[in-house]
């Protein structure tokens, strides 16, 4: 694998400006496909055009695809990415070397790309310690995005982040431990959120969340241990697919009831979504007695709305849950 080049127009880290570059912190000798003493930056697609400063006293320039380095002997280097890189791509950890990536350090002032899926997943070992937020302007294509980082708990700064522009966040943080209060996250063009949380502890307030324009909720909160009340989401009107949506997730009987029935009382004012299907919400309990809100006398009524065939009712059909 070729070393790094010392060129004496780049700009090192050390007398540059830090936090205008992306900084990741990486263990060489942990498994990869390059050898321990080495470390290779993926990439994927056009677009490149980026300066490396390795962490060894060695810097790359003009690099336009997928790069890689030899240090002079395994150990854990920090390395400092600047110029055009609109996406890493360790897309698994399989073919890659993602269990070497230990920290992203700095987002810094790059701009990602439109379509950054993929970007993280594999990075077993990898823990985010960034202060500062990545630029997502022309985002707006997340998915895997931390898929299978499994230690990967978040970071506070994440509150801050500016998602207004992504539309896909299927699987983002599936199979991690990722916990991170995101109720502020402006998510007006989402709209798709298969799997976003399956298998996390995420447990925090999102019923703010604009998702009028998300058609499928599969899986979202499989496993997930989620226990909040989401009655307030407006659901998308027409081709919404909720399907193992709360499946084996922490949701309590309350949350689970008062979330169904908030959805009943949307869909009686808006006229949909209708023929929805809630499959398969295995480990849920529904309890009829409980308040309908604003437009049915209790629970019961609510959900008997929801799954009469319309034009009478909303046509769901909902399975799995026990109904008391």
């Amino acid at each position: 694998m070729p070393k790094g080049i010392n060129i004496f127009n780049f700009v090192p880290s050390t007398t540059g400006v830090p936090q205008s570059e992306f900084i990741m912190l990486v263990k060489t000798d942990n498994a990869g496909v390059s050898a321990a003493n080495e470390f290779l930056i993926p990439t994927t697609g056009t677009g490149y055009n980026y300066d490396v400063d390795w962490g060894d006293g060695m810097t790359s320039t003009g690099l336009t695809a997928s790069a890689g380095h030899t240090y002079p002997s395994a150990g854990t280097y920090t390395i400092k990415i600047s110029g055009l890189f609109p996406r890493i791509y360790f897309n698994g950890s399989g073919g890659s070397d993602a269990l070497k990536l230990l920290e992203v350090q700095n987002w810094g002032t790059i701009a990602w790309g439109v379509d950054i899926r993929n970007s993280f997943e594999g990075c077993a070992n990898m823990q985010l310690t960034a202060s500062d937020v990545p630029n997502l302007s022309s985002t707006s294509q997340m998915l895997n995005f931390f898929n299978a980082c499994t230690i990967f708990t978040g970071d506070n700064s994440m509150q801050n982040w500016d998602v207004s522009t992504i539309a896909n966040l299927n699987y983002t943080f599936q199979n991690t431990q990722f916990n991170i209060d995101i109720s502020s996250w402006n998510t007006n063009n989402l709209q798709n959120m298969r799997q976003t949380f399956q298998n996390t502890p995420f447990n925090y307030d999102i019923s703010s969340w604009d998702v009028d324009k998300v058609a499928t909720f599969v899986q979202c909160f499989l496993g997930c241990s989620i226990n909040q009340n989401l009655g307030a989401w407006n659901l998308k009107t027409s081709g919404t697919n909720l399907s193992n949506i709360f499946n084996s997730s922490g949701m309590s009987t309350a949350n689970y009831t008062d979330t169904l029935v908030g959805w009943a009382n949307y869909v009686f004012v808006n006229g949909g979504p209708l023929n929805t299907g809630m499959a398969n919400q295995i480990g849920m309990t529904f309890d009829t007695s409980r308040s309908g809100g604003a437009n049915f006398a209790t629970a019961g009524d609510a959900r008997t709305y929801l799954t009469t065939v319309t034009p009478t009712g909303a046509g769901w059909t909902i399975s799995g849950d026990t109904v008391i």
